[in-house]
């Protein structure tokens, strides 16, 4: 065999190996594990049944807690998607966004939607996942030309949980090792790049004293304003009128979602006033400025903020000063990630 020959076997062997694949032991996309209890939750006779999954029982500080929320109804209803405020699943973080999955179950001949949350303990302890609630209205019930329609809820129990610590088992004693030979290492090409990179930061550097000279400023230095510390003050203002106390519980989501849209296109220059919640939710979806919770956050105050608004709903005081609270730590959190 000649040189030619064992150079186009060599090619041919680095192809074959690299498209052959190994045994796929991952679980695939969309796909999770089945929980490992399940509370059911109905309201008398009405055709619909919220079920609500958790993973384990008892988890480990280093692992993840899935909570799946499945609800089961019938043709004639519509559903609002459940709202867990951080009061709900803390001391755990959220750390994925919940997403819909539709299902039409032509056994049951029902329609299944469920949301998959995620979380991550913060300590060790025994805990509980504290009820909330969950909104449908029925077709049946709605009137051609009248603006009332009634809203029912279905709530959840506690649904206990457990979270130990990790504790290391002992640990093989960890030698000194001897003769220890380093490797020759060139430093031509950690020279060069570190040369190259400090010519560019240079000039970016100059590039930026000389507009920062020349810029004109738009608008004098008195008319800056820091939203942050405005919405904070609004948000004050807020609740000093004292509308849960007065029952004005309507009147105190139309403000609160006012603050909270002025706060997000002023702070990060979207156009939250001008959008519907679900265009806005589906724009901020992939936008850096925003982590998980706090999208989190958004899509499920916004969703009851518009409950009450178009569906004459009456929250009550609690989910009223829930609802204060969160607005309050979103603006909050995000002068945390400018400080880190």
């Amino acid at each position: 065999m000649n040189t030619r020959s064992l150079f186009y076997c060599l090619i041919l062997a680095f192809f074959l190996t690299g498209s052959c694949k190994g045994p796929d032991t991952q679980t695939p996309a969309g796909e999770s594990q089945p929980p490992e209890v399940e509370k059911r939750f109905n309201l008398g006779g009405a055709p619909i049944e919220v079920v609500v999954g958790l993973s384990a029982v008892s988890i480990e500080l280093t692992d993840f807690l899935t909570v799946t929320v499945r609800i089961e109804h019938g043709e004639s209803v519509l559903l609002e998607p459940p709202y867990l405020s951080e009061s709900v699943y803390a001391p755990l973080i959220l750390v994925q966004t919940p997403r819909e999955d539709l299902f039409w179950s032509e056994k049951q001949g029902r329609i299944i939607k469920t949301w998959i949350y995620r979380f991550e303990p913060m300590r060790s302890g025994e805990f509980h996942l504290k009820p909330f609630r969950v909104f449908f209205r029925l077709e049946s019930e709605k009137q051609p030309k009248s603006e009332q329609w009634p809203v029912y809820k279905i709530e959840t129990g506690d649904i206990p949980y457990k979270v130990t610590s990790v504790v290391l088992g002992d640990q093989p004693d960890i030698r000194d090792i001897k003769d220890l030979i380093l490797p020759t290492y060139d430093y031509r090409p950690l020279a060069v790049t570190s040369t190259v990179i400090g010519v560019i930061g240079f000039m970016l550097w100059v590039g930026y004293r000389m507009r920062q000279r020349y810029r004109k400023l738009d608008l004098p230095l008195e008319a800056v304003i820091d939203y942050l510390s405005e919405s904070l003050r609004r948000l004050d203002d807020l609740e000093a009128q004292d509308y849960i106390s007065r029952q004005q519980h309507e009147r105190l989501h139309v403000e609160l979602s006012a603050v909270l849209r002025y706060y997000i296109e002023n702070r990060f220059g979207l156009r939250a006033r001008e959008q519907t919640t679900e265009e806005f939710i589906r724009e901020i979806r992939y936008d850096p400025h925003f982590a998980t919770e706090q999208q989190a956050i958004l899509q499920q105050f916004l969703g009851l903020a518009d409950l009450v608004k178009f569906a004459t709903y009456d929250p009550g005081s609690d989910a009223s000063r829930d609802a204060m609270n969160t607005v309050r730590y979103f603006i909050e959190s995000t002068r945390k990630t400018d400080e880190d």
